[in-house]
């Protein structure tokens, strides 16, 4: 039977350009593994999704690393340029139920609240110690509709909280949850040298969920391209593209490589979200040098000071956002200011920080 120091818990698996959630695992795993620990991943969801059905049958429960260990160069050849290679030399696991789970290990961490209660039968059947590494407030209306309520009630099960944002840590106070501080990857989002920058390019995500925000997003890009004639309208996500307004340039699931290039070229980066855990997009484009319009999502409250580094808005309101936006496409002097401060706010916040911090503390946690 395989044993493990730590077991992660993720929804299904994914072959294109993981969620930053999904990423935030990952990374978190190989630098566990990386630092003398062994950890694993368990890709767990009832329900029934063919084509990982189908990978399930040819590889097996046991053997999901397999496919993960041929992904790269498949994916080279979708243009999908997330480096898969993080996962070698983990053990991955897709089930479809808590019962198949068969596997010994020191401490289970939910990362989903979809997961938590497999994370509870992992923890009384081996006798580990639990988490859950809350990343949203998922128990929001707009995040899960009318399961919110199996949502909410997942956080009051016996396991220890990790948190990622200063509103999880207030609300969850009682608890005594530990901070985990997110960064983003300064490595691969940098102001390209010798590229200029549209003054009137607006860059914003348009992805699927209810809590991300894209209806008011598509919303205040109708209103500025009925106010600001020169204004070039840019937008990447999951979206149908049916969904997208003719005027608006859209990329569906771009590579990092395009994102690095977009995000470089933009004057002004949009969030949309009504809710949020630590979204690193708006860090990526800071990074780049984009003045940040946000609204005020719990996630990017991080980090964003309105009149300094950011503007900010009340969620729900796209009035408001195009307003924002339409301020810096008009007043070079503050989207200067702007783009100068949120480049100097992206240092603070490393995912190379990130992994330290995490190592550090489960050392300290399986020690004890």
């Amino acid at each position: 039977m395989n044993r493990y120091d730590v077991t992660f818990l993720l929804p299904i698996p994914t072959f294109n350009i993981p969620p930053g959630g999904y990423d935030i695992v990952f990374q978190l795993s190989r630098a566990l593994n990386e630092n003398g620990f062994k950890s694993s991943i368990i890709f767990i969801n009832s329900k029934k999704y063919v084509v990982w059905n189908v990978l399930k049958m040819i590889f097996g429960r046991s053997r999901i690393s397999i496919f993960y260990r041929l992904l790269p160069p498949i994916n080279r050849l979708r243009h999908v340029d997330y480096d898969f290679t993080i996962l070698r030399g983990m053990d991955l696991f897709y089930v479809d139920s808590i019962e198949e789970i068969d596997l010994k290990t020191k401490s289970v961490i939910a990362t989903a609240w979809t997961t938590a209660r497999a994370a509870v039968a992992i923890k009384e059947k081996e006798n580990s110690k639990g988490y859950y590494l809350i990343q949203n407030s998922e128990d929001h209306a707009s995040f899960s509709g009318n399961r919110s309520s199996e949502a909410a009630e997942t956080y009051s099960f016996p396991l220890k909280k990790i948190v990622i944002n200063d509103e999880l840590m207030k609300r969850f106070s009682k608890d005594s949850p530990y901070f985990l501080q997110i960064g983003y990857n300064n490595s691969r989002y940098f102001r390209l040298e010798g590229t200029r920058k549209d003054p009137f390019m607006v860059m914003i995500p348009l992805r699927e969920g209810k809590f991300k925000g894209a209806q008011d997003g598509i919303r205040a890009l109708e209103i500025l391209d009925s106010r600001i004639k020169e204004a070039k309208l840019v937008a990447f996500g999951n979206i149908g593209k049916d969904s997208v307004p003719d005027y608006v340039e859209y990329h569906f699931r771009p590579t990092n490589k395009k994102l690095l290039e977009l995000y470089n070229l933009s004057s002004v980066f949009v969030l949309p979200s009504i809710v949020e855990g630590f979204p690193t997009p708006p860090l990526e484009a800071m990074s780049c040098g984009c003045a940040l319009v946000t609204t005020r999502n719990g996630g990017t409250d991080e980090y964003s000071v309105h009149g300094f580094n950011s503007l900010v808005c009340n969620p729900g309101e796209p009035e408001a956002i195009a307003g924002l936006v339409e301020e810096l496409l008009r007043d070079e002097a503050l989207r200067s200011k702007i783009s100068s401060n949120g480049m100097g706010t992206c240092g603070k916040y490393s995912i190379e920080a990130t992994k330290a911090q995490f190592v550090e503390f489960m050392r300290k946690e399986l020690s004890e």
